[in-house]
């Protein structure tokens, strides 16, 4: 039964007032080409559709003004229980009351409901209604939905969709010239609502206590307590923070530290070289006399002669441009002996490689005259001259197209009648053009030598490439060798060298350490050159000047970046010029056995050492004879106080410190394990460190 209480939310109300408004700023106009003039609002108002229309109906001798058209109304047509959308109705939901912080407003679940609504659009004539309907229709697709406040309670915020389900029209003018005609459209909408019941007041809940019992060892005696449940809150504006865990509040967990920057002191430049310039020596033809310098350039065209098709391949000489070998890749057609033979191609393009021919395939030419060739289904009595050179068949012309042929048609023309017994010798002529079933293009493939081909020739001219454009093929050598000399050690470069032993270009692999500016290099020529005979042994050396050192400070600030090995990585933070800097390629990481200071992958010094950080002294310098005393330090490595409360950033555990020495923690009443990269806080002394991994005991 109802019980009496007073509530009233306005739901119908509201979807009425709504409804009305999405409807209510629609004009209409007359049209005059581009023109429009004469723009009214059209008038909307609740009411039966009957009610209007009976209204023009009326003797307008007994009324002083008609009713205006166009115009509309709309009305509520039914409501339905909504059961798609049911939803828990022992569902609450709490409202904040303002003027009372200590409670809330509890509602219980608002039930659906479906409202069927109606707008009917009157007017004198077609185009007044039709600019109302096309002004309505964009917007519903076929649902248009609507933010409306309190209609499941206080303070609540719906979104209430009104689906457009049909449209009709009806145009029933059958009367005199004294009656007035209206054309109505009637669009039907759906229109989703759920009605709230009335609510009641409730207070807050301000704590709560529980406990979380572990029933593994229930056989044995009584449930062991793991943790306790804490639900607090301090004023109600404030956050309820929940406590729950399943570890023994009395077991001790061990979580390693690790320290977020370092400061690196005590080396100094290591003075390894930038760049360099060539001071003399730079050319040693004999430098790359052993090297093989012939480049092969493959299928060459040849012009001139009698026959077509012939190509070459050709060896050059890379250093001097000499042609040094010619073969022959395609022996080409119906050449004659004494034939000459030109390549113009590059690298020939200036100075042409001239080819007499010596020797061809002498097999004459033999052609067969076919006639009344028959393909197909219906293609008759073609007349052809098939040529044979050797094993090669081509069509030398075609005295009668036949008829009927069709295109792309394969006829077969059997071996006995090109000379041969056998069908192995038979050959297939493919219509490739006709006009009008007549043929006046063929093909026909055939296999073999080709006739008349160049069997042997004689380069006679021309046997040099152009020396401007042998340039294109030049070859590179290079050497990579490790360079002695100057104040420092362990210059590593590679250098090229072209076709002459010139270098053309040197680039530093190690800049090494410990140069100087004034430094000069002597690379002496044996061990740049290729030696293949006493006779062509170089004997120029190559003289190097040292243009720069990067003598930037490697101490500095490293801040950690990721891990390597298990274990954090620390990168030079500063002095650093960015990305291009030298230093950016600094680094402290562990190798696995031992933590290593890098630059550029090269190993300067060294810390046999497997802790979680790296410790402050022992690091034993590896460049060179250097005798640094090289210096870590860390100020990040603040101790938490024992037994004060520390929360993670992450987890937002909490833990209480029992220890906290050298990187490691030992915490008990621990809510959740930390995470790698958690930050945690102490509440009581400040102090801020970094979780690298944490072991518990469960």
């Amino acid at each position: 039964m109802l019980n009496g209480v007073h509530f009233y939310h306005a739901t119908i109300k509201r979807i009425v007032s709504v409804f009305g408004t999405i409807f209510n700023n629609i004009v209409v106009g007359r049209h005059s080409g581009n023109t429009i003039s004469n723009i009214q609002r059209v008038p909307i108002s609740y009411g039966p559709r009957n009610k209007f229309l009976d209204r023009m109906k009326e003797n307008l001798e007994q009324q002083r003004v008609a009713i205006k058209l166009p115009r509309m109304s709309f009305e509520i047509t039914s409501i339905d229980y909504d059961s798609s959308t049911k939803l828990n109705r022992l569902n609450k939901t709490l409202h904040t009351i303002s003027n009372s912080p200590n409670s809330r407003n509890s509602m219980y679940q608002s039930v659906p409901y479906t409202l069927g609504m109606q707008l009917n659009i009157m007017a004198r004539n077609q185009e007044d209604a039709l600019q109302i309907v096309e002004q309505i229709l964009p917007t519903f697709s076929p649902e248009y939905t609507v933010s409306i406040k309190g209609i499941e309670g206080p303070g609540s915020l719906t979104d209430v969709p009104f689906i457009l389900n049909s449209v009709t029209f009806t145009d029933d003018y059958e009367s005199d010239v004294a009656t007035r005609r209206t054309i109505v459209y009637t669009l039907d909408f759906t229109v989703r609502i759920r009605f709230a019941p009335d609510t009641s007041s409730v207070s807050i809940i301000k704590k709560v206590e529980t406990e979380i019992a572990d029933f593994t060892s229930v056989a044995v005696g009584l449930a062991n307590t793991l943790s306790t449940v804490q639900v607090s809150q301090d004023s109600p504006s404030g956050a309820i923070d929940v406590f729950t865990s399943l570890f023994d509040a009395d077991n001790q967990h061990t979580a390693n530290l690790a320290v977020n920057s370092l400061v690196l002191s005590g080396i100094a430049a290591l003075n390894d070289i930038n760049s360099v310039s060539i001071n003399s020596g730079t050319t040693d033809l004999d430098r790359i006399a052993a090297d093989n310098t012939n480049i092969a350039i493959s299928s060459l065209s040849a012009t001139g002669g009698t026959g077509t098709g012939a190509a070459f391949d050709v060896t050059i000489d890379g250093r001097t441009g000499i042609t040094t070998a010619v073969a022959t890749s395609l022996a080409g057609l119906k050449f004659t002996v004494a034939d000459t033979l030109t390549i113009s191609d590059s690298p020939y393009h200036n100075t042409s490689l001239t080819i007499n021919v010596d020797t061809i395939d002498s097999t004459e030419a033999i052609v067969y005259d076919i006639t009344d060739l028959n393909g197909g289904i219906s293609g008759t009595d073609a007349d052809l001259s098939i040529q044979k050179d050797g094993t090669v068949y081509s069509i030398s012309a075609i005295s009668d197209g036949g008829t009927a042929f069709a295109e792309n048609e394969t006829i077969i023309v059997l071996g006995t009648s090109l000379g041969g017994s056998t069908p192995a010798n038979d050959a297939s002529v493919t219509v490739t053009t006709i006009d009008n079933g007549v043929i006046t293009a063929a093909s026909i493939s055939g296999t073999g030598v080709a006739q008349g081909g160049v069997n042997t020739f004689t380069v006679t001219a021309g046997d040099s490439a152009n020396a401007d454009t042998i340039a294109d093929y030049n070859p590179t050598f290079t050497r990579s060798i490790t360079v002695d000399g100057g104040t420092g050690g362990g210059l590593s470069l590679d250098i090229d060298l072209d076709k002459t032993g010139s270098v053309s270009n040197i680039t530093i692999i190690d800049g090494g350490v410990d140069y100087l500016v004034t430094d000069q290099i002597t690379i002496p020529a044996e061990q740049l050159g290729e030696i293949d005979s006493p006779a062509n042994s170089p004997t120029t050396p190559l003289v190097i000047d040292i243009d720069s050192v990067n003598d930037t400070i490697i101490s500095g600030n490293f801040i950690r970046n990721g891990k390597v090995n298990g274990l954090p990585k620390f990168d030079l933070n500063s002095p650093s010029g960015g990305s291009n800097s030298p230093n950016a390629a600094v680094s402290i990481q562990y190798s696995g056995d031992e933590w290593q200071l890098l630059r550029n992958g090269t190993l300067i010094a060294d810390n046999v050492n497997d802790t979680v950080n790296p410790v402050v002294a022992g690091w034993n310098i590896r460049i060179g004879s250097r005798g640094e005393t090289l210096n870590v330090s860390s100020s990040d490595n603040q101790n938490f106080t024992i037994g004060e409360i520390v929360t993670g950033n992450a987890t937002l555990g909490r833990a209480t410190i029992v220890s906290s020495s050298n990187n490691v923690i030992v915490v008990k009443e621990l809510e959740s394990k930390f995470v790698e990269e958690e930050v945690l806080t102490g509440l009581t002394s400040g102090v801020t460190r970094t979780v690298f991994n944490m072991t518990v005991n469960e």
